[in-house]
């Protein structure tokens, strides 16, 4: 449900940004929006496990497309310190493959590290839209 929220807040702010006068437009082009904050759908089973004593928040991760993917066409790769450490879960990865495909620069990192938590919840990574200035 969160990142519900947090779309919904994206999506407010993205529509009222032609409603804004030209200095607050141009301050809202250059901004991050926080987009979405999901555990990372597979880290077990990947070299996630391996790298987590490494992993720390604030640590940028990478988002690859995988649109051959044979189990889900909008599947997108989690990669750090150039590793695969799992993909984005299905349930959040339709918006974001959307984004990805049309080209915006989606930024994501390490929110969240429990060492010593549930391999499915080991690690939580946030995403958000950076908006460049003109």
């Amino acid at each position: 449900m969160p990142s519900q929220l947090l779309r919904r807040n994206f999506l407010k702010q993205l529509l009222a940004a032609p409603l804004l006068g030209t200095p607050a437009l141009a301050a809202a082009r250059t901004a991050e929006v926080d987009f979405s904050v999901f555990p990372v759908a597979g880290f077990s089973y990947y070299d996630g496990p391996a790298l987590l004593d490494r992993l720390q928040p604030g640590h940028p991760v990478v988002l690859v497309r995988e649109p051959d993917n044979p189990h889900d066409p909008r599947a997108i790769r989690i990669e750090a310190l150039g590793c695969r450490v799992g993909y984005v879960p299905r349930s959040e990865n339709r918006p974001l493959a959307r984004l990805l495909e049309q080209g915006a620069e989606l930024r994501a990192r390490i929110v969240g590290v429990q060492a010593k938590g549930e391999s499915w919840d080991a690690i939580r990574v946030g995403v958000s839209l950076h908006l460049p200035g003109t």
